[in-house]
């Protein structure tokens, strides 16, 4: 019996995040043991991983450059399991503030990952990526994006 009166008891829960493309891959590879925990863990509390449709561009238009479309309806089915948010008018004006802000300082990021980092602050979700350096440069603008990484052990 826990020493702590009832009304002061809280369950500690995972935050809801989203998934950059990088980390979704690994989490379907398994191959990283602390990504493959922290996604355990996640899908123990959420049943389901989020992503931004970005992501579902990313990993479909790497299968059919590598030309591996035999794969799509297995990956469609991944992807209908877990969700997916959609892409606004706002998320898009967002990731074009976002773009503007980094070719103004001569810092070109491609498009993708400003969609995603519009996703994850319209949405008020922290974004799990490895490539956190990329997304750093959107923070280190003013940007309210933030940044984590499954592929560290977590305290």
């Amino acid at each position: 019996m826990s020493s702590i009166p009832a009304a002061y008891q809280f369950v500690f829960t995972m935050r809801k995040v989203l998934l950059d493309t990088d980390i979704f891959s690994e989490v379907l590879k398994g191959k990283d043991p602390f990504v493959a925990d922290a996604a355990s863990e996640y899908l123990v509390e959420h049943g389901v991983l989020t992503l931004s449709v970005a992501t579902v561009l990313e990993v479909s238009k790497g299968l059919y450059r590598t030309r591996h479309p035999d794969v799509i309806p297995a990956l469609l089915e991944i992807f209908e399991a877990h969700e997916i948010l959609d892409v606004t008018s706002a998320e898009g004006q967002l990731a074009g503030h976002i773009l503007a802000e980094l070719e103004r300082t001569g810092q070109p990021l491609g498009v993708i990952d400003p969609i995603i980092a519009a996703t994850a602050i319209s949405y008020r979700l922290p974004l799990i990526t490895g490539n956190e350096r990329h997304f750093q440069r959107i923070c280190d603008l003013g940007f309210q994006l933030e940044i984590s990484n499954w592929r560290r052990k977590q305290a």
